[in-house]
Order: structure tokens, then sequence, then C-alpha cells
């Protein structure tokens, strides 16, 4: 499944301070808004205890996740719910304690609203007057119910909540972290390819209108997207902080037919990838296998973005940008992505058809290669050696010190301030977003990146380390990483983008 997102918190026209939070775990697929209140920066502190205890407690507990996604019938949806509303709690308990023991942060809490995206199955965890659309088709659907005095009370005397005076609207009925125990909204449901979903705070759907949200949902690029949301809060006044997350789920790719599976088959035995695989093991690939067509220009993969695919162009030709500059056009016959089959990467370029012409290109993700290993051990077995050695060659290409028959060497380590274990210097990288920073060191495998949350930095309680993979956004997001050039592999004549 692959994902895209945009994201941005603006404190607005009228305050001072934001104590809105978001955060993003690409690896994850974790996706959480929370707005705080507490006045003395205690908002502040709330929604971001909120945030870091709700993501520390899915990774702890990340077998669940993986299990249900999987399918190894360990654990099933419920448990994946049940997890996600514990997380809540455990969230709910960190600020009230902080509270209780802290009489300046006494009664601060936060709204918030989570969405985790698991195999085919969307978890909605919620409590609060934050909000998530859904956009599925052309119909936008509001998934949570706010959890707010006018609310209860339009419900309740059956009028609309407009007609309310506006000292009300601020009101909310539950939150996280103002009492022991909170009640937490949760829901699961089936995704559908091209599903898009908006959470936000109550500073975006409390300034513009249903029909406003709707309209611009409708556009294409999310980041476009956010970027719009919140300059139209900030035009109707922009009286609150205001939040906006959205989360796109890609269509899927068209399955292969048995007669295209045939003409697949003869293009796929020159492949130097598939080298050693009779044609029974090549069927046994394509089994689960997608083809994918692009029109031309459309982006296939996004630079710093999750690579979920082993890709094979078996149509057209495809462009390779690095930092928006073109450095290669590939056709029929390359590859790239086998990383994906080994473990979670990010893509060092983007690489979209070619802008003449459309292009198809032959996926197997992740998931399916698990499934190989299920159902055709050997096959799978072969694929992964074929892959580990394009990879091999390609390391080689890009790092001239390693083909050097004299001795290498190895940079020194230093070890971080909050743990001994040594890290190796290199770029700055990212695996979770959210709006308290520090740099961090270059990810080892299956590390993920993000963008930073344009929201002020965050006062005391300082943001946990997350780990060596986590870099924590200021009020700006950083510049693009610079990987190194890319280095092509011959393939007939045709190159293969990492």
């Amino acid at each position: 499944m692959t994902v895209t997102f945009g994201a941005r918190t603006d404190v607005g026209r009228v305050r001072t301070r934001n104590e809105d939070n978001y955060l993003v775990d690409r690896k994850l697929k974790l996706y959480v808004v929370c707005d705080g209140m507490g006045g003395h920066q205690s908002g502040e502190v709330a929604s971001a205890t909120a945030v870091n205890v709700v993501r520390e407690t899915l990774v702890k507990r990340r077998g669940v996740i993986d299990s249900y996604g999987y399918g190894d019938g360990r654990h099933d949806m419920n448990d994946v719910m049940a997890l996600v509303e514990d997380a809540v709690h455990e969230a709910n308990l960190r600020i009230h304690e902080r509270g209780h023991h802290n009489a300046s942060q006494r009664g601060m809490g936060t709204t918030l609203s989570l969405l985790l995206l698991v195999r085919d199955t969307g978890f909605v965890a919620h409590v609060g007057d934050t909000r998530i659309y859904r956009k599925r088709g052309e119909r936008v659907t509001q998934l949570t119910e706010d959890h707010s005095l006018v609310n209860e009370m339009a419900r309740t005397m059956n009028v609309a909540a407009e007609t309310f005076d506006d000292r009300l609207k601020n009101a909310i009925t539950r939150a996280v972290g103002v009492h022991p125990v909170v009640e937490v909204d949760a829901q699961a449901f089936e995704l559908q390819p091209g599903d898009r979903f908006l959470l936000c705070s109550d500073g975006l759907h409390g300034a513009i209108s249903a029909t406003e949200v709707a309209d611009m949902l409708a556009l294409e690029d999310p980041e476009v997207c956010v970027r719009e949301l919140v300059e139209a809060a900030n035009a109707a006044g922009g009286r609150d902080n205001i939040t906006a997350l959205v989360v796109q789920v890609a269509g899927a790719p068209a399955p292969i037919d048995a007669d295209e599976r045939e003409a697949l088959l003869d293009g796929l035995k020159g492949v130097p990838l598939f080298h050693g695989l009779s044609s029974l093991e090549l069927r046994r690939i394509l089994e689960g296998a997608r083809r994918q067509t692009l029109d031309a220009g459309e982006r296939l993969v996004e630079q710093g973005h999750v690579q979920d695919a082993l890709c094979v162009v078996v149509g057209g030709h495809l462009q390779v940008l690095r930092n928006g500059i073109s450095v290669a056009r590939i056709g029929p016959g390359s590859h790239f992505g086998e990383e994906a089959l080994l473990h979670e990467s990010l893509s060092l370029c983007t690489v979209r058809a070619s802008s003449d012409a459309a292009a198809s290109v032959l996926q197997l993700t992740g998931p399916s290669f698990e499934e190989l290993r299920t159902t055709a051990p050997t096959v799978a077995l072969k694929l992964a050696v074929a892959a580990a050695a394009s990879l091999a060659r390609r390391l080689v290409a890009m790092s001239p010190q390693l083909s050097d028959p004299r001795p290498l060497y190895l940079e020194p380590v230093v070890a971080t301030r909050s743990s001994a274990r040594p890290r190796p210097t290199g770029r700055l990288r990212a695996d979770t977003l959210t709006s308290a920073a520090r740099p961090v060191a270059e990810p080892r495998p299956r590390a993920l990146a993000a963008r930073v949350s344009p929201a002020a930095t965050l006062p005391a309680p300082q943001a946990p380390d997350l780990g060596d993979d986590v870099l924590r956004g200021a009020s700006s997001p950083p510049p693009a990483p610079q990987p190194p050039p890319l280095p092509l592999e011959p393939d007939g004549g045709a190159g293969e983008p990492e």
C-alpha cells in the first residue's frame, strides 16, 4: 500500500502560541493530530506528550500490528483496535499524572484524533473536537464525532450547532489528560484504493464550511491541499491554531491477466535480476505481482518517500530525478526498488513516466514477497539473493572507496549524549514527523524519513529520544537530503535507479 501525505500547522492570526501538534510515522503509517489546552504552555506540553506517548506505545507493541498486517493469524482486527485505544489511554494517564505532580499544569489536556493504516484496514481513535474526514470518490464523510458542548446540545435539542453562541464552541466534553480515565471512540474500516483522509484541529473546521473542505480535498497534491486549507482558515480570521494533515492512499495497480502474463514472461527472461529462474518460477512471481500504468508525467515514486515495491519497467520510459534534476531515462527491462523485498527503505530519487508518453511498470510489493516466502520459499530465496547481489553491485558503484584494494578507512563513531550506543555520522534523516526537533544520523536498515512539522518548538518536557533514526522538527521543514550521485547499472542498455 502506497501512502503519501501533506501536513501543516499554523499559529493563526490571533493566538501567540501554537498548542496544536501533529505526528506522522511513515514506518507505522501512523497519523495523529492534537489540540492542547491549559494555559502557561500547558496545552503545548499536553499535545506534545500525547503524540509522543501514542507512538511510543504502538512501537513497543508493534508485533500486534505486524501480525495483523502479515495475516499470520496470531492477531486480528480487534486486537489492533484495542491497541490504539490502549495507546490513547496511556497518553491520558501520562498527561494526568504530570498535571497531578505540577500545580501549574494541573487540568491540562488535549484533543486527539489518530489514524493508523494496516494492510487494507484503517483504524481511528478519537477524543475531543479534532476531526477526521474521509474522501471516497466524490463523497466526503466525517468519521469522528465532536465531543463538544455545542454538539451535545445540538443533538439533544435537535437544532443546528451554528445556532449557539460562539463562546460555547470551544467547550469540549472529553479530553485526553484532564481526568484519570477517558472514554475513547474507536473504529475500524476497510480501505479502498484512492481513499483520502483529512485530520484537522477545530481552528480549521471551525473557520471554513464543510463545502469548502470538500472542494479543497479534491486538489490532487496533498501538500497543496493542506496549504490551501490553512490559508483559507487564516483568511477567515485565523482565530485559533490551525492544523491540517492529508493522507492519500494510492489507487490499486491493475492485476495481470493470463494473456498479458505470457507476454511478460518472455520479457522478464531477459532481465538480469531474474536470471537463474525458470519459466515456472517466474510464473509464481507474476502471480503476486501487479501492473501499474502511468500517464505521461505521472509520478511512480517520490524522493524521500517509502519505496515499497520492486519495480520493473515493461512499457514506455521512466524519467529519474534527483532533487528535481533529471539524471536518467530508463526503459523496458530496467528495474529498481529491490530493497523493498528485504526491508523498508526510502527512495533516493523521484521516478515518473516520461513527459511525452505513458509507461507501465510491474510491481512486487514487500507483503507479496512475504507471501511468496510462504508459498514458494525456494523461488523467494533465489529472488532475494539476486536482489542482494544487485544492491551490492550498486553499493560498489556508489562507493569507489569500497572497490579500492587498499585497506578501508572507517570514520570514527561518536556516542550520543542520551545513550552509550555509538552511531555513525551522516546526513540528517527522519523516521517520525513531529513538532520538536533534534538532528540525528543516517538511518540504519528499515529506517524511514519524514518531513518536519512546521509548528513552534515545544517547551519542557523535552521530546523523548526516539532513536537515531528520528528527526524532530522546528518551524519549517529541513532542506531535502543530498544523497550521493545515482549510479546506473547497465541492463541491456537500461539503468537501475535506486
